[in-house]
């Protein structure tokens, strides 16, 4: 259970050192611990939404001082207007010129005055010429339209034929990793931390390369090492973008809102696909399917999930954090859980063990670790069809200012469409580098799945 809270004065977590005024997410015993020490406070998730809006006003606030952006726009203004000009192919309306050609002495730039005199005319079906040069100028630069109502995929269905229109939005899951992931808070591109390599137990060693030796009286003491590796998480930068038409946020009951909600999902698809099974780890978090902290158990019957399976990725699962352990699969695998049976005597006992509450759904448990169906993992009989891992160890770089949302109408202002943008700033990776060998056993890893 993670537990959220604002710092009173600078701390120092696991070698990572955090400023005063941050908000953390850390696990229960860490909080209670830090609120004991009077270090931090309870803080809940909408404290956390006002302090980010707050600083993100400040920062803006400053960056504006900062620049004089109101010297610099009067000066912009002011450039615009000249005796002596180049010829605009556009009439005043947009900024391209032709080299080589120029106004006549004491021309100026249309104001924006002209611009809407000649839409009005334009309404009466008496189209300015230098208006119609304008809308020819603003087509070719145009690019790839947005959300329209003239496609009806891309808007039209939505322009109601009666009275009223219901819209159903994008469907997704649930997040799978980043509820047991460990988040670390960033306020900057990227960090390293430093930790100790503990990958291999099998010649007596730990951390590295630290013994301990039985010696006689007087004998010559051995001594030993630790070695440490270097972890870094550096900010990925996540886009979704999208555009409204006039005429889609006049007429029809599709709201800006209602875009920004959809593109949000396709932000939070997107990270879990990278944080699961996608993820390169090249300008995109490193995916737990591709990371080399993870074993493979070999399928005992093709294209099934047998009660020999279960026990095998068991059997090599390294636990830190038994609340964090889930499995993860495709849902084309549930025939096959539901079936699994314990065979006791002449009579057995049931492996998977549904909820109880109808009202909490299908996903049960298996040897008291909770399941999860995914649509990420791959289908029934696939390499990757059924994981099992302890997610506490799956780290997880989050921007502290959290997703930049922002709308704009003029990008493109002449074909009457406002853009809406969402960036987020995120990294992922499994924090083990390596698989466990242990002093006797098999190896072990964080993450497991069948071949």
């Amino acid at each position: 259970m993670k537990e959220q809270i604002k710092l009173l004065a600078e701390v120092e977590i696991d070698g990572v050192k955090y400023a005063k005024g941050q908000v953390l997410r850390c696990d229960k015993d860490t909080a209670a611990d830090l609120i004991e020490k009077g270090v931090a406070e309870a803080h809940t998730e909408k404290d956390a939404g006002e302090d980010i809006e707050k600083r993100i006003k400040s920062a803006l606030e400053s960056k504006v001082k900062e620049l004089d952006i109101d010297s610099k726009v009067k000066e912009a203004v002011a450039s615009t207007i000249k005796t002596e000009e180049q010829h605009d192919p556009s009439w005043g309306y947009g900024a391209p010129v032709v080299a080589g050609k120029e106004r006549s002495k004491g021309a100026k730039i249309h104001a924006a005055a002209e611009f809407f005199k000649d839409v009005k005319a334009s309404a009466d079906g008496r189209t300015p010429e230098r208006l119609e040069k304008a809308m020819q100028l603003g087509a070719k630069a145009a690019g790839t339209p947005g959300q329209t109502i003239a496609v009806d995929d891309e808007g039209g269905y939505a322009v109601p034929t009666e009275t009223r229109i219901l819209l159903d939005g994008a469907t997704i899951e649930s997040a799978l990793v980043r509820p047991q992931a460990t988040v670390v808070p960033m306020s900057t591109k990227s960090i390293e931390r430093t930790r100790v390599q503990d990958y291999d137990h099998s010649g007596g060693y730990v951390a590295g390369a630290a013994i301990a030796y039985w010696e006689g009286e007087n004998a010559t003491q051995t001594s030993s090492k630790i070695k440490f590796e270097k972890s870094k998480l550096d900010l990925n930068k996540l886009t979704a973008l999208g555009y409204m038409s006039h005429e889609m946020l006049k007429f029809s009951t599709v709201s800006g809102g209602l875009l920004v909600q959809e593109l949000g999902k396709a932000i939070a698809f997107a990270e879990d696909g990278a944080f699961l099974t996608d993820g390169t780890g090249a300008g995109q978090p490193q995916a737990i399917m591709k990371a080399n902290a993870k074993i493979q158990v070999t399928r005992d019957t093709a294209s099934s999930i047998v009660l020999a399976d279960i026990l095998g990725m068991l059997a090599r699962l390294r636990v830190k954090s038994a609340s964090a352990v889930k499995w993860i699969c495709n849902q084309t695998c549930l025939p096959q859980l539901a079936q699994l049976n314990l065979a006791v005597g002449t009579g057995g006992a049931p492996v998977w063990i549904p909820n109880n509450d109808a009202r909490q759904g299908i996903p049960g448990f298996l040897y008291g670790y909770p399941v999860q169906f995914s649509e990420y993992p791959e289908a029934l009989g696939t390499a990757g069809d059924i994981i099992l891992g302890d997610f506490s160890q799956y780290e997880i770089g989050d921007f502290v200012e959290g997703p930049d949302v922002a709308e704009s109408m003029h990008v493109k202002f002449l074909e009457a469409q406002t853009a809406y943008r969402i960036i987020k700033y995120v990294d992922g990776q499994v924090g083990p580098k390596n698989v466990f060998t242990p002093k006797h056993g098999d190896t072990l890893a964080p993450f497991v799945h069948l071949s």
